[in-house]
């Protein structure tokens, strides 16, 4: 299971299918009350967090600790009386994942049966706020905008996209090329004009300078975010096994760490050669350096996605 929070060394990640083990009740309430001390922002996802027993009783502990709690779940799992206990502990946004505007492409990446198998999920979710997350790649970069207006009819609150970070099971073969991400931005861009929901770019902040007239939700990566597997250690990022702590120390240890982190100056003081001149550096610093280290090889490099300067 995978907690995370949008505050400065509070993000939570646990992975189930990246990492052996799985936290206990006991741990993931312990960890949540101590990020509570950091954040009132929450977010929990996976592995799947609906296949825990106990999920409810952590969400229900998270709903006291946090003014704003998110799942991050693929659905497969819901049932009927699973949405009505989502709608009672009042969660803020669920996230499930919608990588096509057609069953064809969505099935295409996500497998034979996953469409219907949404499409009768998110109407279980009538009463409960979603927002979708698409992970743009080279199947569904030229459709991004028909895939906001699915969103949209489907009841959607906001729309999420994310360009593929090659880890895991991601492929690089799968990334979509720099001119193309230009092109879906601006795609999201124009069809953000008339949609009635929001359009939130994740992990591609120099979409800022494609999207001049300022239509979409761009946000920047942040190097500070607690990523916790289920063994404790604190990642630098969560689609990178680079440890930097661990949640057992103090809270004064953990930022100390964060402070004296190899790993984490890299990041903070990434000047690569495209972006020195760029304006949009000072919210952009690079781009996703995950996805430079996975793709390049080298964190201090510029995202190998970035269109405008990269």
């Amino acid at each position: 299971m995978l907690i995370t929070s949008n505050c400065p060394y509070s993000c939570i990640h646990c992975y189930t299918s990246r990492f052996k083990g799985e936290p206990t009740r006991e741990e993931v309430i312990s960890w949540l009350d101590k990020v509570s001390k950091l954040s009132d922002h929450i977010g929990i996802t996976g592995g799947e967090p609906l296949a825990r027993k106990d999920i409810f009783d952590i969400l229900e502990f998270a709903r006291e600790k946090f003014e704003w709690l998110a799942l991050q779940t693929n659905l497969s799992l819901l049932t009927n009386e699973k949405a009505k206990r989502l709608k009672e502990i009042e969660l803020d946004i669920v996230y499930t994942s919608l990588d096509g505007h057609s069953k064809e492409l969505h099935e295409a990446i996500r497998g034979s049966g996953s469409w219907s198998l949404l499409m009768g999920k998110l109407k279980m979710l009538k009463d409960v706020p979603f927002s979708t997350v698409t992970t743009i790649n080279s199947f569904n970069w030229n459709v991004v905008d028909r895939i906001a207006e699915k969103a949209e009819k489907l009841g959607a609150s906001s729309a999420s996209f994310i360009p593929i970070i090659p880890a895991g099971r991601a492929s690089k073969d799968l990334m979509p090329t720099p001119k193309q991400m230009k092109e879906a931005i601006l795609k999201l861009s124009k069809t953000a004009d008339h949609l009635n929901i929001p359009i939130y770019i994740w992990c591609y902040p120099s979409a800022k300078a494609i999207d001049e007239k300022g239509s979409l939700n761009v946000r920047p990566c942040p190097s500070t975010s607690l990523d916790i597997a289920p063994d404790g250690r604190i990642l630098l990022c969560d689609t990178l096994d680079i440890q930097i702590s661990h949640i057992n120390k103090s809270i004064e240890d953990i930022i100390r760490d964060y402070e004296e982190s190899e790993w984490v100056k890299l990041v903070d003081n990434r000047r690569p050669e495209p972006c020195l001149d760029c304006p949009y550096f000072d919210f952009c610093k690079g781009g996703c350096y995950a996805r430079s280290l996975l793709v390049k090889g080298d964190i201090r490099s510029s995202d190998p996605l970035c269109s405008y300067r990269g």
